[in-house]
């Protein structure tokens, strides 16, 4: 659930109770690619490689849909979600491994994204918000819809975003393309950007690039479309401008094998007392699954995160809130039926006053666990999520 300042990822809110937020890192939440090379962004949102093989991202962001509430197993909106586990660069001209197949340029390899070719098969296709000013000292959520420009179902095998620098998160959510109202602009979310549906990817990085390895992909069907979902903290003395690139690679759905899903576990009743204090969590998982990837997300109080199952095997363990590293499972993980996850997170709350779930980063608290994964049945599964 590449990895993008969102060092991951973002929230989820169930109903009118969650949001979405996430920190920046080298790579989006789940990417399967490693980090696009060095380049600048401008004003506009173009990112100018400054190396030999910087990556310029164009793409967009989205949204997510919740349930009724509570734990649930929810079937996927129509489409898939985008975000695997991929590996570090190890220099200027080194390659980045991106998961269980191909590689990524370095800084010193190929361009992908806006200034070059996909580094892997496929067409193309970008969408491009508006801008948005943001006031210094303030934090928004803004979103823009776009209805399907495909027409037909398609399979995602490459994603890149470009996201404003002090992005907190963003997310590509898959929705209905009769609910998608918010066109034309980047205009405030609903509901303050407490939403949830099922997404194609979700970063905390101003560039971020997902790949997926040869024969694995999310689907994507022609009843939906995508809404982009920015969640931009302005630290600075100056305005920002909010805005989101975000460029698919796309195939043949029936070339696909191993259709991949998200995991993301969340804790939407987490309490947060002043001092140091543990808060956790466990979820049985319904079905097999070969986990890619995952990370971790907690908000400014949060100082350690641990996932493990119920047979021993660590998840994720880590201290960052701000920038958490993903992690991928090279070959993917394989997890059965029944297997119990428990994520927890413990804090340090130096506030004076308890804390409770929330959108804001300095004024709330969260405790997600997101991953990315697929099975071996070759067909569509849906996306696992509690809250």
């Amino acid at each position: 659930m590449n990895n993008r300042h969102l060092s991951f990822l973002c929230c989820l809110l169930p109903s009118a109770a969650l949001a979405a937020c996430g920190a920046d890192a080298q790579q989006s939440p789940f990417a399967m690619g490693g980090t696009p090379g060095a380049g600048a962004t401008g004003v506009g949102g173009a990112v100018a490689p400054t190396g030999g093989g910087g990556v310029a991202p164009t793409g967009t962001a989205g949204a997510f849909t919740q349930g009724a509430g509570g734990n649930a197993l929810q079937a996927g909106a129509g489409g898939s979600i985008v975000s695997a586990a991929g590996g570090p660069s190890d220099g200027t001209g080194g390659t980045i491994v991106t998961g269980t197949g191909g590689a990524g340029p370095g800084v010193g390899g190929a361009a992908t994204g806006a200034g070059g070719a996909s580094m892997v098969a496929g067409t193309e296709y970008t969408f491009t918000t508006g801008h948005f000013s943001v006031p210094p000292g303030t934090e928004v959520y803004k979103c823009q819809d776009f209805t399907n420009p495909f027409g037909k179902d398609i399979g995602v095998v490459q994603e890149v975003t470009t996201l404003t620098p002090g992005s907190h998160h963003m997310f590509a959510f898959v929705l209905p393309n009769g609910q998608l109202t918010l066109q034309g602009n980047l205009v405030d979310c609903p509901g303050g950007g407490v939403e949830f549906h099922d997404y194609l990817t979700t970063s905390g990085t101003p560039l971020a690039t997902t790949t997926y390895p040869a024969n694995t992909g999310r689907i994507f069907t022609s009843g939906n479309g995508v809404r982009l979902n920015v969640h931009l903290i302005n630290t600075d003395s100056a305005p920002k401008d909010a805005f989101v690139v975000f460029k698919v690679t796309y195939v043949e759905p029936a070339g696909l094998t191993n259709k991949v899903a998200s995991i993301f576990l969340n804790q939407v009743a987490v309490t947060v007392p002043p001092g140091t204090s543990t808060s956790s969590k466990t979820y049985t998982l319904s079905q097999d699954i070969n986990l890619m990837g995952d990370a971790s997300h907690m908000h400014k109080r949060g100082v350690h995160f641990v996932a493990s199952t119920n047979t021993g095997q660590t998840l994720y363990d880590g201290t960052e809130w701000q920038e958490p590293q993903q992690k991928s499972f090279n070959p993917p993980l394989h997890l059965a039926a029944g297997t119990k996850i428990t994520w927890a997170c413990t804090y340090n709350n130096d506030t004076g006053q308890t804390l409770t779930f929330g959108e804001s980063a300095a004024n709330n608290e969260m405790c997600i666990f997101p991953g990315e994964f697929y099975n071996s049945t070759g067909t569509q599964i849906s996306y696992q999520a509690v809250f």
